[in-house]
């Protein structure tokens, strides 16, 4: 199957082909190999692209999910149980590997029912655009179907679904930073003191006798006398004018 065609330099220069290797009757022993081919009909460069299939038909189906890669299908006609065939799309990456793969007989939308010994697969070609949505469909034989009559399916391809966007890099842990524990809460102020209340004093009887006069209350009681008798005196010298 031709994957790229030449870079217009020279009949054969830049011409990718892929081929398949392996022993026809034996399971999981096929490999499909990249050539890149010079202008000089040699090889540049081999590699492999898978290995291990069982059975591989091949067929280039040009860039589906436009990346610029080639796409390839691959029909494992002895795959499943007792030979029933499968049928593989493989996106290729520019370094000729395979980015992904989707296994088309498993997926829920194939309604076709294989049978033991149909060899789906077992023949493949791109036949153009047939239905018309801009991307290129597939005719698959099966050499062992209908008791070996054999029969070709079509199969309308779609655009695959792009890969999601790769996740952006996760940024590297920020370092610990010192928290400074907080400051227990001050503790409420003292109520203030009740207020001081004085009591009245209640004077205290005089017994003579019982109590001592202090200094003060000898020269109140003196002076008290001689006030008494100074006003006796000027009454009775009135009196006498």
């Amino acid at each position: 199957a031709t994957l790229r065609p030449s870079d217009g330099r020279a009949p054969l220069n830049g011409v990718e082909l892929a081929v398949t290797s392996g022993l026809p009757a034996a399971r999981g022993a096929s490999t499909v190999h990249m050539l890149r081919l010079n202008s000089s009909f040699g090889l540049n460069s081999s590699s492999v692209i898978i290995q291990d299939l069982d059975g591989a038909a091949l067929a280039a189906l040009g860039d589906l999910d436009r990346d610029g890669n080639p796409d390839l299908a691959v029909g494992t006609f002895q795959a499943g149980v007792s030979d029933t065939g499968g049928l593989k799309l493989l996106y290729l990456t520019g370094e000729g590997g395979v980015g992904r793969e989707e296994d088309l007989t498993g997926r829920e939308d194939f309604v076709e029912s294989l049978s033991a010994g149909d060899f789906f697969g077992s023949a493949l070609a791109r036949v153009g655009n047939v239905d018309g949505d801009g991307v290129v469909d597939l005719v698959v034989g099966a050499k062992g179907r209908a008791k070996n009559a054999g029969a070709v399916f079509t199969l309308l391809l779609q655009a695959p679904l792009p890969l999601p966007p790769p996740a952006p890099p996760t940024p590297p842990p920020l370092a610990p930073r010192l928290v400074r524990p907080p400051l227990p809460p001050l503790a409420p102020p003292p109520a203030p003191p009740p207020p001081l209340v004085r009591k009245p004093s209640e004077p205290k009887p005089f017994i003579p006798g019982t109590d001592i006069l202090t200094p003060g209350e000898i020269a109140g009681v003196v002076i008290g006398v001689i006030i008494g008798v100074m006003c006796m005196v000027l009454c009775i010298l009135r009196a006498l004018r």
